[in-house]
């Protein structure tokens, strides 16, 4: 599990070096400098991300024990679980509410 972290990480920025290279050489004599820019600005932002998911991968290995704990995952699936409910009643209840006083009036 914790592999995944640095495979989808050099994945992340082999895709980042590839993007820019071929922003560098194919599309400088397509774009307008402007839109290279904003090319070269997501770019940079792709390589960020990728560093971020090397640095989780460095941390997974390093603090294992935070990454592997089976409380924090039944935790939050326990949380998504309980919130879907909870948000479908309410909406349901609203609607029902609603539909009951346009009826009521109506009725009147």
């Amino acid at each position: 599990m914790m592999k995944v972290w640095w495979v989808a990480g050099a994945l992340m920025a082999g895709l980042a070096v590839a993007a820019g290279a071929f922003g560098a050489h194919a599309l400088k004599a397509r774009l307008s400098p402007d839109l290279l820019q904003v090319f070269e600005t997501g770019v940079r932002y792709q390589m960020y991300h990728a560093l971020g998911l090397l640095a989780v991968a460095v941390a997974c290995d390093r603090w294992p024990h935070c990454f592997r704990s089976k409380g924090m995952e039944s935790f939050g699936r326990r949380q998504r679980s309980s919130q879907i409910p909870t948000a479908v009643e309410a909406t349901s209840t609203a609607i029902e509410n609603q539909l009951c006083e346009t009826s009521l009036r109506l009725a009147l």
